[in-house]
């Protein structure tokens, strides 16, 4: 397995699953209490791109 792989895969994870929760609590399947799947679904979501992005070096500051 390659480095970026190992590097991004948690990022990856988190995203897949923010993105099941959201499109669950979309489709009123009910995963978990009302407002707390589609919360829960956007900050996984949010924090697995700001770490993906964060993984692949775009918040490298090096001139």
């Amino acid at each position: 397995m390659s480095n970026f792989r190992k590097r991004t895969i948690m990022p990856r994870f988190l995203i897949t699953i923010g993105v099941a929760l959201l499109g669950a609590a979309y489709a009123h399947i009910e995963l978990l209490p009302d407002p707390y799947q589609a919360m829960l679904g956007g900050l996984l979501s949010f924090f697995g791109a700001f770490w993906y992005l964060h993984a692949i070096g775009l918040f490298r500051h090096h001139l």
